[in-house]
């Protein structure tokens, strides 16, 4: 009896694992790098739904970008489409970029490169770093969280301390 019992688990522990999704890290690893480059594409042309295509359709998406933060795809799209009305692109480029593949979820980081110009302006340049986090949901690998940054300039030189001003 406790044999049949061992026996029923261990059958019922094969088929569970079994049944364990086990994707290619590496396939997903190229996946994500595709999606990636199709984004930067997309923000080249100025493509909106192009850039959103790969995040994830929620009001839980979080979004946190040198201007503001935003929470949800509705949000990331209206500020999407308030900046494309006020700047012509002129190149965005991904300049370094790393993916680690995880368990349940993938995410990505590097550095971008932005050339820009407010309409009516001079052409600006921003260079910045980004973290993005991936999962999948509904068979589809989506970007539920994203960061970019740019960093703080450095300071100005220190003034020399006046020393022996005559007055």
């Amino acid at each position: 009896m406790i044999r049949s019992g061992l026996w029923i688990a261990c059958l019922s522990m094969v088929a569970f694992v079994g049944c364990e999704r086990h994707e290619d890290p590496a396939a997903i690893k190229s996946a994500i790098e595709a999606l990636d480059r199709d984004f930067a594409s997309a923000f080249n042309k100025m493509d909106i739904e192009g850039m959103v295509a790969n995040y994830w359709h929620s009001p839980d998406l979080v979004v946190m970008f040198p201007d503001d933060s935003y929470l949800g795809y509705d949000a990331l799209k209206a500020n999407l489409q308030k900046t494309f009305a006020m700047v012509d692109v002129k190149e965005f480029e991904v300049t370094q970029h790393t993916v680690v593949v995880g368990r349940h979820m993938a995410y990505d980081y590097g550095t971008w490169n932005y050339t820009f110009q407010p309409k009516g302006g001079t052409e600006m340049n921003l260079s910045g770093r980004y973290l993005r986090v991936w999962e999948e949901k509904d068979g589809k690998w989506v970007i539920v969280a994203d960061h970019a940054s740019v960093p703080l300039p450095p300071p100005p030189p220190a003034e020399p301390l006046a020393r022996n001003k005559k007055k």
